[in-house]
């Protein structure tokens, strides 16, 4: 479990997806950003699938975020896969409850994870992928000291047409640690 100064980030399990979380997964606006925009209607059975998959991966952690105050599941992040051999993993996150975002939540969640895989895991480099038009999570990863490593004009497709993807990394640093 990892405390931030809002949230608590603890790994999920597959009996903690709701209707909400799966919701969520479904809903255009919230997952436009999101691979699984892509797969077939989420079902409770098939969030559940992921989240056990990802538990059942040693080289991938899915966190659960919860709001301190009232406990509320507000989204995830999930860092991996996770390359132990050269110390890297990758981040991903959502914010799916709407009344969540804007709010500094997204960089407080990678804060909390960046801190637990450099100093707990001994990382050297965790990266992320970020859609040019996804402005709200480019501003979160800024704000964590990551960089744009690569610009991508025509990496991904959204909205039937090609768009731009930036390749963000973070180096671990002495006061990571």
């Amino acid at each position: 479990m990892i405390n931030t100064r809002r949230l608590c980030l603890r790994p999920l399990a597959p009996n903690d997806v709701g209707p909400d979380y799966v919701a969520w997964l479904n809903e255009p606006e919230i997952n436009r950003f999101l691979e699984v925009r892509h797969a077939p209607r989420q079902t409770l059975r098939s969030v559940q699938a992921f989240v056990a998959s990802c538990a059942d991966d040693p080289d991938t952690m899915l966190f659960g975020a919860y709001l301190g105050e009232d406990g509320a599941h507000i989204g995830n992040i999930k860092l991996g896969p996770i390359d132990r051999l050269i110390g890297t993993a990758e981040l991903g996150l959502i914010i799916g409850a709407s009344n969540a975002r804007s709010l500094g939540l997204g960089s407080e969640m990678i804060e909390g994870v960046m801190g637990y895989a450099f100093r707990d895991l001994d990382l050297r480099k965790l990266t992320a992928g970020c859609y040019e038009a996804n402005v709200a999570s480019l501003r979160s990863f800024e704000k964590c000291g990551f960089v744009v490593e690569e610009y991508r004009p025509a990496g991904a497709q959204l909205d039937g047409a090609p768009h731009g993807v930036f390749e963000l990394m973070r180096m671990r640093q002495v006061a990571d640690v």
